[in-house]
Parts: C-alpha cells; sequence; structure tokens
C-alpha cells in the first residue's frame, strides 16, 4: 500500500493548485458496473478494499482544495 500512497502523494502534491479535481480511483471499480468494486483489480486483491478510502484520504490531504471523484 506504500506504493500507492506515495504514488497518490506525488501526484496530487506536484499539481497543487493547478489541477482542481482528480478522478481518484477509477481504476478499482467495474467497467460494467461503476458502482462494484473490481474483485480482480490488483490493487484490490494486494491491498484490499481498505485502498480506496486510503486513496481518497491520501489524495486529500496532498490536494485539500481538489475535488475528488
Amino acid at each position: 500500500m506504500e506504493l500507492a500512497h506515495e504514488h497518490i502523494t506525488t501526484e496530487v502534491s506536484r499539481y497543487r493548485g493547478r489541477i482542481w479535481q482528480w478522478d481518484v480511483c477509477n481504476e478499482f471499480f467495474t467497467d460494467s458496473n461503476p458502482s462494484q468494486v473490481d474483485p480482480n483489480n490488483w490493487w484490490i486483491v494486494n491491498a484490499g478494499p481498505e485502498i480506496i478510502p486510503n486513496a481518497y484520504r491520501w489524495a486529500h490531504e496532498a490536494g485539500p482544495k481538489a475535488l475528488l471523484f
């Protein structure tokens, strides 16, 4: 999970104030039903579903004024 934390923090911090919105974790959901977590997603399999709220928390900490989707 440290890899995801580092990546999200780096990206959002780099563009803080220049990008006003982020699509935080669309990769974790299925294409056919965007409300359903993809059980085959590498992050879900290896980090568990708690990666989703953590990704939002990390993005908010790195760019607190950005809208997160």
